[in-house]
């Protein structure tokens, strides 16, 4: 008997973002776009970055976080600029937003996250202080984008949540306008239990009150151990762009630097695909690669850090932060990169152009519980199915029926609906037929 549900289908490697593996990004010759201001100032440090450009006044304006520096670098406040050109800036002479004495944002706050929407500023903040350092995110709105209120009533709108892999504490988010209405969140949290970084997101009608995915978060994890992003993976910004969700994200490996810039692909928000260069990677399941790292022997030749990604025509912007210890300082400044946007139709599934053999992946992970990612690779154009069996040979899904080009491809199979136990997972290609086991746990 068969049985037939839902099934979410995360199809292949970046249905959109193939383009980025071959075009890569270019940093500004006029990097960095922004400096800090003398030592000893309040925004000796600059990093952080948030963009927008404001067609009313046809100019960029950038928020970002700023520090005094060691030894003393909190508190941490939030800078204002604007540019004629997203490269030259005018930084406003103070801050536009302060921390609050005996409140949760007294020592911090950072990545501003800003939407203007019928000519009011909205901002998202994260914040914490010494008495409370799991912090949360704020809310505050402007009618100028410089005099700032924030929402005591309800701040912070996002606390720290009671699993463990949020329990630390949110630190940054990024903030979309949600097909249809409404807001959607992607924010990363501390583990308190082994200190790594992942990414849960959560939707919201008024940009104040949330409610966070419980089903699926975390929605983002960091890569296998020694992958560049195996600790640390914070949102940086997401777009919604040719119907499909792309994330910029700040990675970093357990315990060293570089902190780098990754990038993944959606279809609904939950379920992401990192980028991953066929020619560097390390890892046959979820490995993935950088698509911007620091510059060794220039001011960002340390570590990087997402900020804002904008697409401008065909062209996406990025201003980030990053610094360099030429002489045990961190100094951070603001750079500014493009690369070309170039769309790929969303029928193509193709992540390698020509995978030499046919290749059926072990399931991972394994075992799971409710959801598993199947990979398998197609030398040639052919007709190819993939299908679920339970363990008396009966069909229980069908993930894969059509005629497929060369190429790999990944797709998620939600077993939510079956009972543990163990599973066959059968891909037939011409005269290609292989079969895996796969156990479900729950």
């Amino acid at each position: 008997m068969k049985y037939f549900s839902t099934i979410f289908i995360a199809v292949l490697y970046f249905l959109v973002s193939t383009s980025f593996a071959q075009l890569p990004w270019t940093k500004d010759a006029n990097n960095p776009v922004m400096s800090g201001g003398t030592a000893g100032t309040w925004n000796r440090h600059v990093f952080m970055p948030c963009v927008l450009y404001n067609p009313d006044s046809s100019r960029y304006e950038m928020w970002f976080g700023a520090s005094y520096g060691p030894p003393n670098w909190r508190p941490y406040r939030i800078g204002f600029a604007v540019s004629s050109d997203g490269v030259n800036w005018t930084k406003h002479a103070t801050a536009v937003l302060e921390p609050d004495s005996g409140e949760w944002d007294e020592s911090t706050l950072q990545a501003p996250v800003v939407l203007r929407e019928n000519g009011e500023y909205k901002m998202w903040y994260t914040g914490w202080s010494p008495t409370d350092p799991a912090g949360g995110i704020g809310f505050a709105t402007s009618p100028n984008g410089i005099e700032w209120t924030k929402d005591t009533l309800n701040n912070p709108v996002l606390k720290p949540g009671t699993a463990s892999w949020e329990a630390g504490g949110p630190l940054n988010c990024t903030v979309i306008p949600a097909p249809g209405g409404g807001y959607k969140m992607w924010y990363a949290s501390f583990n308190d239990q082994t200190d790594s970084v992942q990414i849960g997101w959560a939707s919201s009608q008024d940009g104040i009150i949330w409610q966070k995915d419980s089903l699926n978060n975390p929605v983002m994890t960091g890569g296998p151990v020694g992958d560049w992003d195996d600790a640390f993976v914070i949102p940086a910004e997401v777009l919604f762009i040719d119907g499909s969700y792309h994330m910029w994200y700040t990675g970093m490996r357990i315990n060293t630097d570089p902190r780098q810039i990754g990038y993944a692909t959606s279809q609904d928000g939950i379920f992401w695909n990192k980028y991953d260069d066929p020619i560097t990677t390390s890892s046959p399941y979820s490995a993935s690669d950088p698509v911007l790292s620091p510059s060794q022997g220039h001011w960002d030749g340390n570590f990087i850090e997402g900020g804002t990604v904008m697409l401008v025509e065909d062209t996406l912007k990025m201003w980030y932060g990053g610094g360099r210890e030429p002489t045990g300082t961190n100094l951070w400044r603001i750079g500014h990169a493009v690369a070309p946007y170039i769309p790929v139709g969303v029928d193509d599934h193709k992540f390698f152009d020509s995978p030499e053999d046919f290749v059926l992946s072990q399931n991972y992970p394994n075992p799971f519980n409710p959801t598993t990612t199947i990979e398998f690779s197609l030398p040639q154009s052919d007709f190819v199915t993939l299908k679920i069996y339970n363990l008396l040979g009966e069909e229980v899904e069908t993930l894969v029926s059509e005629k497929l080009s060369a190429g790999k491809y990944r797709y998620e199979w939600n077993a939510g609906i079956y009972a543990s136990g163990l599973y066959y997972y059968s891909l037939e290609s011409g005269n290609y037929h292989e079969t895996q086991k796969m156990i479900l746990m729950k």
